[in-house]
């Protein structure tokens, strides 16, 4: 869902993201993924290559 144009902050983006794509869909529950690994969140995917991996 990323833009590289995105020009306004991330709480920005998440704000808008959550409230005209997700809500919209019935997602009523997110967590943005982390950047590294030692961030990752408790049930968040791990990716290795082309595969997913579910913790």
């Amino acid at each position: 869902m990323g833009c590289g144009y995105w020009s306004r902050s991330r709480d920005d983006y998440e704000a808008y993201v959550k409230s005209n794509v997700l809500e919209p869909l019935g997602i009523l529950r997110h967590d943005t993924g982390r950047n590294l690994m030692l961030d990752k969140l408790e049930r968040e995917v791990e990716y290795e290559g082309n595969e997913v991996h579910s913790t």
